[in-house]
């Protein structure tokens, strides 16, 4: 997937979200909960815990204790019992 950005652009860029996701006082995420954020905005549903462990490549128990803490702190909702519903805000 190419963004057209050379690789210093890239990193800068990365290096300014995640400056500006510590100088916040929203809580901080972990790379795995802003793994699954990331996942359940750029591809399509169903967004399942298995589904996001299986892309993720992490345990199933991992994924809901993450999802867990971005439904406490609003950032995501589950739909049903069945998968995430999308994020919040």
């Amino acid at each position: 997937m190419g963004t057209g950005l050379s690789t210093q652009q890239a990193l800068a860029l990365w290096r300014a979200a995640t400056v500006e996701m510590v100088t916040r006082t929203d809580p901080d995420l972990t790379a795995r909960q802003l793994a699954i954020m990331l996942t359940v905005y750029l591809t399509p549903p169903p967004h399942t815990v298995r589904n996001l462990a299986a892309t993720l490549k992490v345990s199933k128990p991992a994924v809901s204790r993450a999802l867990q803490l971005l439904e406490r702190v609003g950032l995501a909702r589950r739909s049903g019992l069945r998968g995430l519903g999308g994020l919040a805000g």
